[in-house]
């Protein structure tokens, strides 16, 4: 859908989310055959528009408590639960907790409309998702939110899942999961599993393939030889 808003014009990407949002909510047979979530719109305005004001911090998302604790306005996560490195969408929250009604979605599109231009070209990936991973989970901002290794473990986990299943095209199956899961196996087995991705020169060599909209091995990967 999000490729579909880029082609179209400012009240045409309105116009399909809006409808989107209302089937999520009105035909509940077509909500569950299709697995439709009228909350990721949410994540698709953060994705289609940047603010004209030049700030990457896009509006709060008040639909509930999640983990990480990320304060409302904080610089080193302008678009969370999104992160974005390396043209890399990756979301650090695996869901949200409310009591009472979550803000509906349509409040975030009153205000890319009003505040915000949609982004001029599709997103590029100038890396692996691997190796994105790898250097958003180096980073220092993510030091500053995660003061322990303990306390990043999970969302940790996310990430990783999050890239190799960005790579199932090449791979052709979806990843070992509960080998990457501290809170399925001892943490050094879960390192040991993730070593075998990213020691594989397929994965970390992917490509962006722009045709596609997926990820392909590279020309000169090893698997090409």
């Amino acid at each position: 859908m999000s490729m579909r808003c880029i082609r179209s014009g400012r009240s045409g990407r309105s116009r399909r989310c809006a409808r989107y949002e209302a089937i999520a909510g009105d035909d509940w047979d077509l909500r569950f055959q299709y697995d439709i979530d009228e909350q990721r719109i949410f994540l698709i305005a953060r994705i289609l528009f940047v603010r004209n004001d030049g700030d990457e911090r896009m509006p709060w998302m008040h639909i509930g408590g999640t983990h990480p604790d990320v304060a409302q306005g904080n610089k080193d996560w302008p678009l969370f639960p999104l992160a974005m490195i390396n043209d890399i969408p990756f979301c650090l929250s695996p869901g949200y907790a409310l009591g009472g009604f979550p803000e509906p979605p349509t409040i975030h599109l009153d205000y890319c409309e009003n505040n915000c231009t949609i982004r001029r070209a599709p997103l590029q990936p100038t890396t692996s998702p691997i190796l994105a991973a790898e250097a958003l989970m180096a980073s220092e901002r993510w030091r500053r939110l995660f003061k322990t290794e303990d306390d990043g473990a999970s969302t940790q986990y996310l990430l990783r899942l999050q890239a190799l299943c960005s790579l199932n095209a090449m791979t052709r199956k979806p990843p070992d999961e509960r080998a990457l899961n501290p809170s399925c196996v001892p943490k050094a087995d879960t390192e040991r599993a993730w070593a075998a991705y990213t020691g594989d020169q397929n994965l970390t060599g992917a490509r962006w393939d722009a045709l596609r909209q997926a990820f392909a091995e590279r020309p000169d990967s090893p698997a090409h030889r």
